[in-house]
């Protein structure tokens, strides 16, 4: 189900020593009980969970903030790399 596939993706970030950098966005049709909210919230590290009916302003809304937050967190990543090369190359010379 969505709550294993979240919790896997956060088992194999901590794996790589990677921060969780996928923003999670749960859907779901069901009523959630009290322990799957929970568990999205605690241990897949969920960014939001809503149930149906959506709205479709308010889910694109969110779904282009966890886009963004996601690249910038990319970005830093690509920087903190490019920094470490060039530290390293500068030490070598």
């Amino acid at each position: 189900d969505g709550l294993e596939a979240a919790e896997r993706i956060r088992i194999e970030e901590r794996r790589l020593a990677r921060p969780a950098a996928v923003p999670i966005l749960f859907l779901t049709a069901a009523e959630p009980n009290e322990e799957q909210v929970r568990r999205a919230w605690e241990v897949a590290g969920a960014a939001d969970f809503m149930t149906k009916p959506f709205v479709p302003e308010e889910l694109t809304s969110k779904l282009r903030v966890f886009v963004n937050l996601h690249r910038q967190a990319l970005e830093r990543e690509r920087a903190g790399q490019e920094a470490r090369r060039r530290a390293e190359r500068e030490r070598a010379e």
